[in-house]
């Protein structure tokens, strides 16, 4: 967990500096959010598995994270993504 405040003061996010994400990127990190594979998530968009590690890759550098479970815990932790919500999408 230090590891993780550490990493949010250094975000985009954290500095207040946010990145607008599009629609299909909001639509990517609830599904990342619900636990989905890359399979699933690449099934569910429509699109190719490498496709979804193409966007993934965007969407961690806008946020300013390293891996999946870095940009779960962040979008948990701004509230951009809420743990009630039933992910069945």
């Amino acid at each position: 967990m230090r590891g993780y405040d550490r990493m949010r003061r250094h975000t985009p996010e954290g500095r207040g500096g946010v990145e607008p994400l599009s629609r299909r990127e909001v639509f990517l990190r609830r599904l990342l959010a619900a636990g989905r594979s890359n399979r699933e998530i690449a099934a569910e968009m429509g699109l190719a598995e490498s496709s979804i590690k193409n966007n993934l890759s965007t969407l961690f550098q806008k946020i300013g994270v390293r891996d999946r479970t870095q940009a779960v815990l962040f979008a948990f932790s701004t509230g951009s993504v809420s743990r009630s919500v039933d992910y069945a999408i």
